[in-house]
């Protein structure tokens, strides 16, 4: 994880006064007063609202009640890369609904912040313990973030590092690059990418979310993976047992697309799709089942223990189907898909869609369109039969 370097020196010379709402006359930068109804410099407790473009030439400051309002339309940015914002306190907020761009945020002791647009950040987020960050635009650009606090996220929240030792709830779409979590995080809906993933905390994904990692992950903590739902890893995984105890309820489907250590516990009932060498040096208990891609039974090492229930690769799953056994004149979209799923292709056949369970679910003759609005939310396979082959292509429904 990168450092987390987050400027929180304010130097606006502003005095704390008797509380004004002060709104803005005309675009400009935030020191001068002709920009602003009180012909004043705005304090730090006063209730300011933006209608105009305005530019920030000094750091700023919200704290004893105070607010900042951007409206839509209006702007408020900074003049240089290195500029900063602190909404401190109980009552104190950040609301905006047009577009923000900043160096640095730090949002301590109670304060809120709420964005509906384009809030961009160059360099750090921090949310401090009691304060909360609702972001339902786009919350963009940012080099590190860090939450002691909450992050409600229901929109696009990316990217840089993410360290969360507060609570996160997300339903929309999180990036980052390293992704570690040492609180509680929870995602309903939507979906998570990071390069990394290292978990020693609570992390759950329900609803109709989805997780993709693109190198190695690590738990140390509780993973939770409803029914229907996937987390994908690309390269390595360990579950590991180095704190107080590291397991993973897996109901839905759970992807590693290169070797998989179990030093703990795997329990639930749904599947785990390993490529390459496994080993299980702990417990594995439920109705799980274990899919090793080198078909060599269950682990190809095992010293821990594997109750009656566990299966053997009895849904026959492969990772990275997509990348394996797709034809090149063969795509799919959107995907994820609500409830038409398109084809596009110029071949003829036919179609057999799957459920991770290995349950054929739908088929019928390959067209441009299929209808998909009776299947429930979760992660199926899509196999098309033509004159060139067989394409296996993993989506997800919504």
């Amino acid at each position: 994880m990168k450092r987390f370097s987050l400027i929180l020196t304010i130097i606006l010379p502003f005095a704390v006064l008797s509380q004004k709402t002060i709104t803005s006359i005309s675009n400009g930068i935030a020191s001068n007063p002709a920009v602003w109804d009180c012909q004043c410099f705005p304090a730090t407790n006063d209730k300011i609202i933006v209608n105009h473009n305005i530019t920030m030439n000094t750091n700023w400051l919200i704290s004893g009640g105070g607010s900042i309002v951007v409206n839509w339309g209006a702007s408020f940015n900074e003049d240089s890369q290195y500029r900063s914002i602190l909404i401190d306190g109980n009552g104190s907020r950040f609301v905006n609904h047009g577009t923000t761009k900043m160096t640095t945020f730090g949002v301590i002791n109670g304060a809120e912040v709420q964005n509906h647009y384009v809030l961009s950040l160059d360099s750090a987020l921090l949310v401090g313990i009691g304060s909360t960050y609702f972001n339902y635009g786009n919350t963009i650009d940012l080099d590190s973030t860090y939450i002691q606090g909450k992050l409600v996220n229901e929109g696009v929240f990316k990217k840089g590092d993410f360290l969360n030792d507060g609570t996160v709830i997300n339903s929309g779409y999180i990036r980052s690059d390293s992704l570690a979590n040492r609180g509680s995080f929870i995602s309903s809906a939507g979906n998570i990418e990071a390069y990394d993933f290292g978990n020693n905390g609570s992390f759950e994904i329900s609803g109709s979310s989805y997780m993709t990692v693109s190198n190695n992950s690590i738990n140390d903590g509780h993973i939770t993976i409803a029914a229907g739902r996937s987390i994908s890893i690309d390269n390595d995984f360990s579950n590991v047992n180095t704190n107080n105890g590291s397991n993973i309820y897996n109901d839905g489907l759970f992807e590693v697309g290169n070797n998989f250590l179990n030093m703990d516990t795997l329990r639930g009932s749904g599947i785990f799709c390993i490529s390459e060498s496994s080993a299980n040096h702990g417990v594995v208990i439920g109705t799980l089942d274990i899919c090793d891609n080198t078909g060599t039974g269950y682990f190809d090492i095992n010293t821990g223990t594997i109750a009656a229930g566990v299966t053997d690769c009895v849904s026959g799953c492969v990772v990275n189907v997509e990348e394996e056994k797709e034809l090149e004149n063969i795509s799919i979209y959107p995907n994820p898909v609500e409830n038409t799923l398109n084809i596009q292709t110029d071949l003829k056949g036919t179609f057999n869609i799957i459920d991770i369970t290995g349950n054929q679910v739908l088929n019928g003759q390959i067209t441009s369109k299929i209808d998909l609005s009776n299947l429930s939310p979760a992660i199926y396979f899509i196999q098309l039969n033509t004159q060139s082959g067989v394409s296996t292509i993993k989506f997800i429904k919504k």
